[in-house]
């Protein structure tokens, strides 16, 4: 976010100016992002008010939440860079006022040697899609 150094000396400036950016936005609520990946979970301090309903394209019916007890949290962390509160003296994300819209497409499988896609399966997937590019088009 603001690399000063502090790992070693630097070559212009390899960051993303995080700080920067926001004196001039921290984001809007009304942009929506989609988090495409294992699931967010719904329930995390720093992103339940970011939230909003999320979609299970596994067929699994988890609106966008990771597998109960599982170790999915790629998602979750990916959601927390994106778009986690600062409320809370913990963590921020670079735009922590988007919403966030959780899509779950993966999920480890039970010998615990990766995940499998569901995006192959017939379902509402491209419906989906449709309506997330219309979201984006009303920001």
């Amino acid at each position: 976010m603001n690399n000063t150094g502090q790992y070693g000396p630097t070559t212009g400036d390899p960051d993303i100016d995080a700080p920067e950016a926001w004196n001039i936005t921290q984001g809007d609520n009304s942009i929506i992002i989609a988090v495409i990946d294992e699931g967010v979970d719904l329930t995390h301090e720093d992103l339940v008010t970011n939230l909003v309903t999320g979609y299970d394209a596994t067929g699994l019916g988890s609106n966008g939440a990771p597998a109960s007890g599982s170790d999915d949290a790629h998602g979750t962390a990916v959601a927390g860079i994106a778009a986690a509160v600062s409320d809370n003296s913990r963590v921020s994300g670079f735009a922590n006022s988007v919403r966030i819209m959780p899509i779950r497409i993966a999920y480890n499988v039970s010998n615990g040697n990766g995940f499998t896609s569901m995006l192959g399966r017939p379902m509402a997937l491209p419906g989906l899609l449709i309506h997330c590019i219309a979201v984006a088009r009303m920001c």
